[in-house]
């Protein structure tokens, strides 16, 4: 009875997918067909170019440091996918992150492609929570570093004082150095 549940299980699976692919682009097609594509061309080409350019240069250096997260998991836990395997599915899961949240991008689809590429259920979860864990201390930080060097300049009717923020900064770059 077993294989018979799991035939029709990989089935579902496969429909669902295709529906999900199906229906996806099916969005893609229709919101696309709503864009006033001469305006966005001529929006873009009175862009700045170096604006342009650094925007697609920080965009690239977020998804390789995205990526890198994975990696150093790969590192960490010695799973044997290799390096171009993983930067594709943290390429392909950052996507899907900022377009559809974090529990489509970052979770879902990370276990859809890391299963498929044969990794265990446990693995994929280590995985993923050392990159939450190591973006998240990444924010700490950038905050902490902004909030220390007063880089940031606060509105005048703010309620709290540039050394209340510093303060917090200090606290935000001591705070990952706290171990239990």
């Amino acid at each position: 009875m077993k294989p018979h549940k799991s035939k029709k299980w990989k089935l579902a699976k496969r429909l669902l997918s295709w529906l999900f692919l199906t229906v996806t682009l099916a969005l893609i097609i229709f919101y696309a067909q709503k864009i006033d594509w001469k305006e966005v061309w001529q929006v873009l080409r009175n862009y700045d170019r170096r604006a342009l350019w650094a925007a697609a240069g920080l965009t690239a250096l977020s998804y390789l440091i995205y990526g890198g997260y994975d990696l150093l998991a790969r590192v960490q836990y010695h799973h044997r996918l290799e390096k171009r395997q993983v930067m594709l599915v943290a390429f392909i899961c950052y996507a899907f992150n900022l377009t559809l949240s974090t529990w489509v991008g970052g979770i879902g689809m990370r276990y859809r492609l890391y299963s498929q590429l044969g990794l265990s259920k446990g693995m994929i979860t280590r995985i993923f929570s050392l990159s939450i864990s190591t973006n998240w201390l990444g924010y700490i930080l950038l905050g902490g570093v902004l909030f220390t060097s007063a880089m940031v300049p606060l509105p005048s009717h703010w309620y709290l004082s540039e050394s209340t923020l510093q303060l917090l900064g200090g606290v935000l770059l001591v705070l990952p150095t706290v171990q239990n």
